[in-house]
């Protein structure tokens, strides 16, 4: 048979429960289960606080069950609700503390509430309660979202004298306000503070610091002051805090205090990782240092750190920039004889290097290396053959490997604009054969490339030199109006120097006059004197030769 309270509505059940009406356990569970679907934060709220205050709940975990179910109970009400729910709750009585402390969690979420879980802190602290770990976490949070620190620093203050040991959570939340405020000199004293309660940070401790804007600011201006302030203290530093270290001086670009950063690590003996192997290499090459970069791969084979092919891409990309080809085919060799194949990064830096040296031979046998690989040669690898062979006068053999460019199974994806920008130029100003550059640019709009503002200005240069002028401010019209290409000084320049050699001042003078309309920067400043002379005297003869 049902008990006769299990139809009581919750408000009378809450009444009856006030004046010490006993009641059994079913009907406690039958009113729990309906308030899963209520909204109301009054109701939630004072049905759970008179639970704890009777000690309706009992078992080993009656305060943690209690405090469970209310923060399921609210979880999906916001916290401003919740807020004026604890306001009245607080008129008309006692609060149990295991719920202010899970209203504390609440309110402390939203920093707009930061006056709102302060006043149910002290609340909490006046009914002689402790809040856990969890609970002050949350709290100091809040309060350093708020920008209010000072206050947090206190919190912090009477959590160790009420005997709650802070965690590495606790000092990245002050980490945190700090570093948004950019006070770094609190944020040393906050690491000072954690070497003495003997708590290493995390990678998150680090990352708070190198990722933060401000602190990037800090560091440019400063010489490396975070550097120095922690590779230098007694701060515990293990190797995942130091890749946070390199990360944060690689995204500013600050070679020499990596370099200063990892000979300090080197000093302490501390091992790194591959990945920060990579990042030091990165960057020395990227500075020109090819004789430490070299050292820091020969310490990381040492330190058996067997390298990675991002490794050797790394070193093998970055000798063939610093025309050092000896030892990029060192490093190359080294990851063929540890059974590394090369991937297209490989390959592509190892034809560049062998073209500035014009080694063809090499070139076609890192080709033929790609075949073994069952690697397809990309747009990169095939632009750079072909821009070799337009610099070195050799067109039609160009022009044979554009042709197989263009066919899907050759190289993936297929030729862009570039390919096209530098065939072209070479038919204007090595071949002189305007029909084919002329072709291959139309190919290329039909293809759908957006051309270049190059594409068209190496058009309209090589037109105006050969006296083609009408062709040459066709093309000038036709990238604003068809490819919302914007002309810039050289554009102008062209026209008007093929304007002067037809002695046709007027279209000079309005071209010059729409190049300051459009506040075009004149960087080439005989413009103007070589206008004002045709202007004076009229000499054709005299501007005709002038080099474009």
């Amino acid at each position: 048979m049902q008990h006769k309270h299990l139809f009581l509505t919750i408000n009378k059940y809450l009444k009856l429960l006030e004046v010490g009406t006993k009641f059994p356990s079913e009907v406690h569970l039958e009113i729990r289960a309906r308030l899963k679907s209520q909204r109301d934060p009054h109701l939630i709220l004072s049905f759970y606080n008179e639970v704890a205050l009777k000690g309706i709940v009992t078992g080993h975990d009656a305060q943690s069950g209690i405090r469970f179910k209310l923060g399921e109970a609210i979880r999906k009400i916001s916290a401003r609700k919740v807020e004026a729910a604890y306001r009245l709750l607080k008129t008309q009585g006692p609060i149990h503390p295991i719920c202010h402390q899970k209203i504390l969690d609440k309110l402390a979420c939203n920093r707009e509430l930061e006056k709102g879980a302060l006043d149910c802190y002290n609340n909490i602290i006046a009914d002689g309660y402790v809040p856990d770990l969890w609970t002050y976490n949350r709290l100091l949070d809040c309060l350093c979202d708020a920008n209010n620190i000072e206050m947090a620093w206190k919190i912090l203050d009477d959590m160790v004298a009420k005997g709650i040991r802070p965690n590495v959570v606790t000092f990245n939340t002050l980490i945190k306000g700090f570093v948004a405020r950019g006070d770094m000199n609190k944020v040393w004293h906050v690491f000072r503070i954690m070497n003495q309660h003997n708590i290493v940070p995390s990678v998150i401790t680090y990352s708070l610091i190198m990722n933060n804007q401000l602190m990037r600011q800090a560091r440019q201006q400063s010489g490396r002051y975070s550097i120095r302030n922690v590779t230098d203290s007694d701060i515990p530093l293990d190797a995942r805090a130091i890749g946070c270290l390199f990360e944060g001086l690689g995204q500013v670009n600050d070679t020499r205090g990596m370099w200063l950063l990892y000979k300090k690590v080197c000093k302490r003996q501390i091992k790194c990782s591959r990945g920060v192997y990579n990042i030091v290499i990165k960057f020395t090459l990227k500075s020109g240092w090819c004789t430490a970069a070299f050292e820091v791969y020969e310490q990381m084979l040492a330190a058996n750190v067997l390298p990675s092919l991002r490794s050797y891409n790394l070193l093998i990309k970055g000798f063939v920039h610093q025309a050092n080809l000896l030892k990029a085919m060192h490093v190359f060799n080294d990851m063929l004889a540890r059974g590394f194949p090369g991937d297209l990064i490989t390959c592509n830096a190892l034809i560049e290097g062998h073209l500035k040296q014009g080694n063809m031979t090499e070139v076609f046998s890192v080709l033929e290396m790609m075949r073994e690989w069952k690697l397809k040669p990309d747009v990169r690898t095939l632009y750079a053959i072909i821009r070799y062979y337009v610099s070195s006068h050799e067109l039609e053999k160009a022009r044979e490997l554009f042709d197989k460019m263009v066919k899907p199974e050759y190289c993936y994806p297929r030729p862009d604009i570039t390919v096209y920008n530098v065939l072209i130029d070479g038919y204007l100003n090595v071949a002189g054969n305007f029909d084919e550059a002329n072709r291959l640019f139309r190919q290329s709009i039909d293809e759908k490339l957006q051309p270049m503002l190059y594409t068209y200005n190496t058009l309209i240069r090589a037109h105006v030199k050969h006296r083609q002028l009408d062709r040459a401010v066709e093309l000038f019209y036709d990238m604003q109006n068809n490819h919302r290409l914007h002309p810039d000084a050289f554009s102008f320049y062209n026209l008007i120097i093929g304007y002067l050699r037809e002695d046709r001042g007027r279209e000079a003078m309005e071209m010059k006059k729409m190049m300051e309309e459009r506040k075009i920067n004149n960087r080439i400043g005989i413009l103007s004197n070589l206008l004002e002379y045709h202007k004076q005297h009229h000499l054709r003869d005299k501007i005709i030769n002038v080099e474009l």
